[in-house]
């Protein structure tokens, strides 16, 4: 069994924030969660590259997939109100992506679209899970925290195992199934 360690992802979502780090002393702004959004809306649909023989291979999108979907989409400065749902959409991306895989076409012989990367699970938690209307305020270190969990998605990889690497021991015709382990099945046409 082999294993191979993708790049980064492509395209890897900016994490050059405004304000930052934000701190009580720096009023909230439109642009503050623009920027959450529009990186959660690259790693939407990113892809990694695989080593494959000599060249490499490219990864299908995260699965399961965040959405980007957004509640008042664009913020206006001065005319759109803060809301919680700006700050539990970017929380429920960022959950969706806590345990995405990827299919990577040259690992599946099948081509069955199996997602055959290990997860990105780094077990993201919130300060403020979910936000309450009405009742919480914007505070920095909420914020703070969601960028944080942004940066480490920036440079995230993946492993992807098996490129059926396993050697058969049959006499007959082999056939190598792999699914991150190798597993050999011999069938003999019984002719005497």
């Amino acid at each position: 069994m082999a294993q191979y360690a993708s790049d980064g992802p492509t395209p890897a979502p900016s994490v050059s924030w405004t304000d930052d780090p934000l701190s009580t002393s720096i009023q909230r702004k439109a642009v503050h969660i623009t920027e959450l959004r529009n990186a959660i809306t690259s790693l939407k649909s990113h892809t990694h590259i695989f080593p494959h023989g000599a060249g490499s291979s490219i990864s299908g999108g995260p699965s399961p997939a965040p959405s980007d979907s957004w509640t008042d989409n664009p913020l206006v400065v001065g005319v759109t109100l803060r809301k919680a749902a700006h700050g539990n959409e970017i929380i429920t991306a960022l959950k969706a992506l806590d345990g995405h895989l990827h299919s990577i076409p040259a690992y599946d012989p099948n081509h069955s679209g199996t997602k055959n990367s290990d997860a990105y699970s780094p077990g993201f938690t919130f300060l403020k899970d979910p936000l309450v209307a009405g009742v919480d305020k914007p505070r920095a270190d909420v914020h703070n925290q969601l960028r944080t969990h942004i940066e480490s998605l920036a440079t995230h990889t993946h492993t992807a195992c098996c490129e059926c690497e396993c050697t058969c021991t049959c006499t007959c015709t082999c056939t190598c199934q792999c699914q991150c382990t190798c597993t050999c099945e011999c069938t003999c046409d019984a002719q005497i």
